[in-house]
């Protein structure tokens, strides 16, 4: 390469197709630009288990953000090299406001290893799905609870709460009202059960930007030398740091408007192909 580079994609409704998969030719193409040595990693609010399954046969170099900027982890072990948690006490005050509102999280956490648990009451088939998601893909991190003891024992870093739209966004404006800047929410509705939307719950230092943030230090580059590539709402902190912020075709409106470019949809292998002819590349060339 003529210049140093960091490449960062989103995964859902970016790099993967509406399936949730990598394409082949999506799969060929990463393959071949990391054999390259082209530096890519991706930003994702998927837990590293499942990042780890998605990238099955592939290596990555550089540590992938997970959880929306709460981890920094190796791919391949799946250790966090920088972690996010929520302090205690906030932790269980958040839990407190989110119980009293009528709805039952999904808790991630970390100790002697990652956990993500549930309830016995689940409330809702958008909880359903990704229970049984979870069990589909051998999540080792999924554990049933019927008790708040892990408080003490464990480190919060986030909560998932999964209803409708309309209640979701009344629970964000309640968070942000009753913990001001002290957390990142973001409501996104799961692309894979139409319907049912996600608000995640993180420590405000848990966002994409501050994770890309310690990577390009650690490649000693700036945000004028990285491109990233996204879809969604919770992508637009990476845009704003980015020199080059790549919005795919089926990307919301306000992700599009705050792009500096706009590509093919993804399901055209589009980020891949941008990367190779960013890079000057072909995969015939090797």
């Amino acid at each position: 390469m003529a210049d140093k580079r960091l490449f960062i994609s989103d995964l859902d409704g970016t790099l993967l197709n509406s399936r949730g998969e990598l394409s082949p030719e999506t799969r060929d193409g990463l393959t071949y630009i990391l054999s390259q040595g082209i530096p890519f990693t991706v930003a994702s609010a998927r837990n590293i288990v499942s990042i780890q399954m998605v990238f099955e046969g592939i290596s990555l170099a550089l540590p992938v953000i997970a959880g929306g900027g709460a981890y920094l982890s190796d791919l391949t072990t799946g250790e966090h090299s920088h972690i996010n948690a929520l302090h205690t006490n906030l932790a269980k005050q958040v839990f407190s406001v989110i119980s009293e509102a009528d709805h039952t999280p999904f808790i991630g956490s970390y100790g002697i290893q990652d956990f993500l648990s549930y309830f016995e009451r689940t409330g809702n088939p958008g909880m359903e799905w990704y229970i049984q998601d979870r069990m589909r893909m051998k999540d080792r991190r999924l554990r049933k609870i019927n008790h708040t003891g892990f408080f003490h024992e464990e480190h919060i870093v986030s909560f998932i709460v999964i209803d409708r739209l309309e209640k979701m966004t009344a629970l964000k404006i309640l968070l942000e009202k009753e913990f001001p800047g002290l957390l990142a929410l973001h409501v996104l509705e799961n692309l894979y059960s139409r319907g049912w939307y996600w608000l995640t719950v993180h420590d405000h230092r848990s966002r994409k930007d501050a994770a890309a943030e310690i990577l390009l230090r650690k490649l000693s580059l700036s945000g004028a030398h990285l491109t990233v590539f996204g879809d969604n709402v919770n992508d637009l902190d990476l845009f704003s740091l980015a020199g080059r912020a790549v919005a795919v075709g089926n990307a919301e409106e306000a992700v599009k408007e705050r792009a500096t470019e706009i590509i093919g949809s993804n399901e055209e292998n589009s980020v891949v192909s941008y990367i190779m002819k960013e890079c000057g590349i072909t995969i015939k060339d090797g």
